[in-house]
Order: structure tokens, then C-alpha cells, then sequence
């Protein structure tokens, strides 16, 4: 029996970026937010599939999607649906950058991370480290 190493969210047939980035732009409209909205959509989507959301909220609204999200949401809430928007390298790179800062350097980290990864995989998260400080 093989296990698999990746996620179990797969990509979706009807998939369509635009009506997605459609739909949390008026989740995120007037008063209060449809945080129901923002889980159905961003919950069921691949890493890849919040790319193209992103790219297209960019290109539709000329605003970071992460952005308009960090205005809307807070808490625990916020750091779960950032951290779900980033690509795996950001994510990584963001992790590492926030497990070095500060006093003293949390080394279950960096092991966890650097430990697991590919030399491809570290080369990208590497230039998403000095890309985003």
C-alpha cells in the first residue's frame, strides 16, 4: 500500500479563477465579511488553483488579494487563510524568516523545513526568502 505525501484537497473540475476571485471580492464588500464565502472557496481549492485566484484578483481589482484579506480577517482565522494563500515556497521562506528573528532561533524549524525539502525545492524557497523580507 503506497501512502501519498501531498495534499488531499485536488484540483476541481468546474474550476473557474475568475468567478472565484469574483465571489471573495463580494464576500470581502460593505459591512462585515462572509467568512462562510472565503472557507467555501479558498478551502477546496489546490495551492495552485489560490495562484490563479490571486492572479486574477490582481489583475481584476489592481489589489493583493492577501492584502484585502489581512484588512478583512483577524486572528487565528487570518494567520489559516493567508498562510493557505501563499505558494509553498513563500510559505516556507516566511516560516524560516519568523523562526530566525528575535532572540534565540527555533531549530525544530529550520530542521522541519530544510530537513524535507528537495534541492530544487530549497533553491526556490531560498529566493522567496530575499524576495519577500
Amino acid at each position: 500500500m503506497k501512502l501519498e505525501c501531498c495534499g488531499t484537497i485536488r484540483p476541481s473540475g468546474d474550476f473557474d479563477p475568475k468567478q472565484d476571485a469574483e465571489s471573495l471580492k463580494k464576500a470581502m464588500k460593505g459591512m462585515g465579511t462572509n467568512e462562510k464565502e472565503i472557507i467555501d472557496i479558498l478551502c477546496k481549492r489546490s495551492n495552485a488553483e489560490r495562484q490563479q485566484i490571486r492572479e486574477e484578483f490582481k489583475s481584476l481589482y489592481g489589489e493583493s488579494l492577501i492584502k484585502e484579506l489581512k484588512k478583512e480577517l483577524s486572528g487565528d482565522f487570518e494567520s489559516l487563510i493567508i498562510g493557505l494563500m501563499y505558494s509553498e515556497p513563500e510559505y516556507d521562506a516566511r516560516t524560516l524568516r519568523k523562526a530566525v528573528q528575535g532572540l534565540g532561533t527555533d531549530e525544530s524549524v529550520l530542521t522541519e523545513i530544510l530537513g524535507s525539502r528537495t534541492n530544487t525545492e530549497i533553491a526556490a524557497i531560498k529566493a522567496e526568502y530575499y524576495r519577500c523580507k
